[in-house]
């Protein structure tokens, strides 16, 4: 049985950072045990949002430091060491030079979550940014050998969302069903100018739900002001089901943190406003791809302004249709399994193909399972293996990576021919390293770094239908069947996975 890997968790969630640090660490804490691997919650503060964490089926163990600080970064990675954590995840704008410095001195493996380079210092091995237009100029001070994982295609969702893989968003004529969130701090003045929007607008006209965060001061204020305001307005509180009420909804009013992800993914047309300055980013990027219609900040919440653009847009089936279509593109639901994949995969490597690897290619190349399973199924001479090898070599088109394990022992080989953006892709194993589950990873972590360092797109895969074992692998990694078609008169399916960033 695989050695099963320990994940401890770094973050905090309160009235004013709000939930969405908490939020999609949870989303992939969720994958991690998913997955029959641990995860243990370490937080200074998490207010009602505890409850929530515990309900997953682990306590949380409490920080008692200053979020950030020396003694955090102590703490913190004492409980790495007391846990044999396998890597810590931190996330918070909050973990910056001192406490980073601290884990490094201490041999720590570290992910750490950003956006746009707000931390400005990052010591770890790995740096996640989800947003849209994430580039690497935001990571300039990174230190040697840390792996960007950059762009929406690591936007991390919870398990919630996962249901609604194929579901399909039916756009209405007019749009009735109405759902405002504003994370999980405290948004108070911010739902009032929603009810007081409302009560300009036709009677009833939209059968509202509000959805208010854990860490809310007083939700019993808010219910009063719903209940005196005389409308079709429900309260939601600590809601544990987001992805029915926005499959629910038409239409959404929300601020410009993780719930933008979730809207977008289900294709639910949201009027965003960003509550703090470092949402104002991710809420011009999506605003820009045209995901979302970004009206400012919350100065510029005028209750007059938001009745305006609620009618607009609940009347305008269109642009509805249109926004829903965008955002369904920008994400799909495998950002917290591609997180996990580098996190939990075994200790393999890639390295470009050189000189010296000629003759264990041919080797592996002729192996009676590898011509059987080939379109070209006779034994391959060394000359003719020779004169192949130095053109992909010279063609600067085709990448050849060579899988190693710990050991530095060499146990397969991964090609991807390009054109331009499309890639063609074949990979084979050692005979002594088949059957160990090597090849989902070996695929996977080849693929990664395709889709990182180059702008393919679609990826592209040939395998006879017999050949079950290859298809399972590629349709494991995501790939779908596009067409059945033949290579050198031999049946084949063409599988394709798409790049969704």
């Amino acid at each position: 049985m695989p050695k099963q890997h320990t994940v401890l968790i770094r973050a905090d969630a309160n009235s004013v950072i709000g939930a969405g640090h908490v939020s999609r660490c949870l989303a992939l804490a969720q994958e991690i045990q998913d997955r029959g691997d641990h995860w243990i919650f370490a937080a200074a503060e998490l207010g009602a949002l505890k409850t929530r964490i515990a309900a997953e089926g682990l306590d949380v163990v409490e920080i008692p430091a200053k979020p950030g600080s020396l003694e955090d970064a102590e703490f913190t990675a004492g409980l790495y060491r007391d846990f044999k954590a396998s890597w810590l995840v931190a996330d918070g704008y909050c973990f910056g030079e001192v406490f980073q410095s601290a884990l490094r001195a201490a041999k720590i493996r570290t992910l750490l979550l950003d956006d746009y380079g707000q931390l400005g210092v990052w010591h770890s091995q790995l740096v996640l940014d989800q947003n849209v237009d994430a580039r690497k100029e935001h990571y300039s001070n990174v230190a040697p050998g840390t792996l960007l994982l950059l762009g929406s295609r690591y936007v991390l969702l919870r398990r919630e969302f996962r249901k609604y893989r194929v579901w399909q968003r039916n756009i209405k004529g007019t749009a009735r069903n109405l759902l405002v969130t504003f994370g999980g701090g405290d948004r108070s003045a911010m739902f009032n100018k929603v009810i007081s929007a409302l009560k300009l607008m036709p009677h009833n006209f939209f059968d509202a739900v509000l959805v208010v965060g854990p860490n809310a001061f007083d939700p019993n204020a808010l219910n009063n002001s719903a209940a005196d305001s005389g409308l079709q307005i429900r309260i939601e509180t600590n809601a544990t089901d987001m992805a029915a009420l926005m499959s629910w909804a038409d239409l959404a009013i929300s601020a410009a943190g993780s719930t933008c992800w979730e809207t977008c993914y289900l294709g639910l047309p949201a009027l965003v406003f960003h509550v703090t300055s470092n949402q104002l980013k991710t809420a011009q990027s999506l605003h820009d791809a045209g995901a979302i219609r970004h009206l400012g900040g919350t100065n510029d919440a005028a209750p007059e302004v938001i009745a305006s653009e609620l009618m607009k847009l609940a009347k305008d089936s269109t642009e509805r249709e249109r926004m829903s279509q965008v955002g369904r593109k920008l994400i799909d639901v495998r950002g917290a399994e591609r997180v996990a994949d580098i996190l939990l995969q075994p200790a393999i490597q890639l390295r470009p193909v050189v000189e010296s690897d000629c003759r264990i290619l041919w080797q592996w190349a002729n192996d009676s399972e590898v011509r059987r399973q080939s379109f070209a199924q006779e034994v391959i001479s060394w000359p003719a293996h020779q004169q192949w090898f130095q053109s992909q070599l010279a063609d600067s088109e085709t990448l050849i990576r060579i899988a190693e394990d710990e050991r530095k022992d060499s146990i397969g080989v991964v090609r991807f021919k390009l054109t331009g953006t499309g890639a063609v892709v074949s990979i084979s194993l050692a005979p002594e390293f088949r059957g160990r589950g090597l090849a989902s990873s070996v695929l996977k972590c080849a693929l990664e770094e395709l889709l990182r360092t180059t702008s393919v797109r679609e990826v592209s895969a040939f395998v006879k239908p017999e050949n079950l074992a290859s298809l399972r692998l590629f349709q494991g990694a995501g790939f779908i069947c596009k067409e059945h078609t033949s290579v050198d008169g031999e049946a084949t399916m063409h599988l394709v996975l798409q790049n969704s960033a």
